[in-house]
Order: structure tokens, then C-alpha cells, then sequence
């Protein structure tokens, strides 16, 4: 089979991500930035305020949306401030978010051998499509930083979409918007459940990326599996059919 259309997940996939959103530190700079804003917030409560406005907001949505219901961490970010009686522009909402970001990020980097593969691709004519589960004002940004942001004909992020990988809707989002041929358009991802069951219960076809990130979900049998460090070969494998 010849694929046309390459949808690809971005974490673990593409990029090495890590963040830490439980130390201590993130929490006390985060509630220095809060006072800058003059909503004053103890660390430890700012922590817990912010989770449970999760938790909430998250029920809220899966009554409506489902079990993979995704919520936007903009509305979170905006009741913090709510909640001191503060009322603030969604820039000073975005801005805190990226600061929230910066704090939690330990590492963020391609893997060997992702933009090569991208490059490629799109030297062979191919449609590329980023299909992520993950908070537009943080992604846009990190996908700009890497220098991959030219080459996706289409990105759909699961905070705009309000469901998440592996709801069927979110694919189905994805192959309405850009009038995708299901059987010439393919998954790649890192997660067996999100990336993979999820793509073929869409109608399309999946190949695995086994990489540092992984879920606990088992892969389906005859899909292809490569390691994130194989790239290469599956380069070779997508332009070849």
C-alpha cells in the first residue's frame, strides 16, 4: 500500500519530552507569578486549587464529551484568577500557561533521525498531518522551537477538538478536515491504545514507534512495529510503497 496521507503523533514519537509538574519549585514560581497579578496564592494551595479545577472540569466534559473527553487548560488557568476576584485578557492567561510550561519542562527534544524523516517525506510529495494529545498554547510553541511547524499541511490538538486520542471523533475530525482517503492515509505513534487502536478503529492503517514513552497498552498484532532509533529504515518503508 502507498500512503498518501501521514498523520504522526508528536510525544514520544517525534520529540523526547519530559516535565515535572509536582516540585515544590514550579509551584512557589508559579504563585510569585500569580502575586505579580495580585491573585495570591500560597504554593501548596495554588497546587491544589489547580487539580481540583481539573478534576472538575474534566467531569464536566466526560457527562457531555465521554470517557476521552479532553479539557482546555485555558479555562482552568482563567478560574485561578476567578477565584481571587481577579478578572484578566486571555494573553495574561496564555502568558501564565507558557511560564507553567517553562517551569514543568525537563527536556524537550527530536529524536534522532525525526526531522530527516520528515524532510523526506515531504521531498517525496507526501501530505503530513500532526494528530496530538495536547494543550495548543504548549504545543504550538515547542513545535515552532524544534523547527518542524513547516512541515505539517494540518495540526489538530486535542484542547481545541475537546476529546483526545483514542476517541474515534478526534480521527474523524482529522480525516473531515483535510477530506483524507482512509485507505491511503496512515497513523504513526508511540501509544498502542491512543495511536494505534485508536487509528484502526478510524479505518486507517498504523504503524508503531516503540520509543522511551510508552503506554502499558499491548500493540495489536500485524501492525508494524519500529524503535524510535530505527527511523531511518521506516523512511526507507514509507517511501518505498
Amino acid at each position: 500500500m502507498k500512503y498518501d496521507n501521514i498523520i504522526f503523533d508528536l510525544y514520544g514519537t517525534l520529540v523526547d519530552i519530559w516535565t515535572d509538574e509536582d516540585q515544590l519549585s514550579l509551584w512557589e514560581a508559579l504563585s510569585h507569578e500569580f502575586f505579580l497579578h495580585r491573585a495570591e496564592y500560597m504554593a501548596d494551595e495554588l497546587k491544589k486549587t489547580y487539580l481540583k479545577l481539573c478534576e472538575i472540569e474534566e467531569r464536566r466534559l466526560k457527562k457531555k464529551r465521554g470517557k476521552y473527553a479532553e479539557i482546555n487548560l485555558e479555562t482552568v488557568f482563567m478560574k485561578l484568577f476567578e477565584k481571587k476576584g481577579i478578572q484578566c485578557t486571555n494573553q495574561t492567561v496564555k502568558e501564565m500557561m507558557l511560564r507553567f510550561r517553562a517551569l514543568s519542562l525537563k527536556r524537550l527534544k527530536l529524536y534522532d533521525g525525526g526531522e530527516e524523516l520528515l524532510r523526506a517525506l515531504k521531498m517525496e510529495g507526501k501530505k503530513m498531518y500532526l494528530l496530538t494529545n495536547a494543550q495548543r498554547v504548549f504545543t504550538e510553541q515547542e513545535i515552532v522551537f524544534l523547527g518542524l511547524n513547516h512541515y505539517f499541511d494540518g495540526i489538530l490538538y486535542s484542547s481545541d477538538a475537546g476529546v483526545k486520542k483514542p476517541d474515534v471523533h478526534f480521527y474523524e475530525k482529522m480525516i473531515d478536515a483535510y477530506w483524507l482517503d482512509r485507505e491511503k492515509t496512515v497513523m504513526i505513534g508511540n501509544d498502542a491504545l491512543c495511536d494505534i487502536e485508536g487509528a484502526l478503529n478510524a479505518g486507517l492503517s498504523a504503524i508503531y514507534i516503540e520509543s522511551n514513552i510508552q503506554s502499558n497498552h499491548k500493540c495489536p498484532e500485524n501492525v508494524p512495529i519500529y524503535k524510535v532509533n530505527e527511523l531511518n529504515l521506516l523512511k526507507k518503508e514509507l517511501i518505498q510503497k
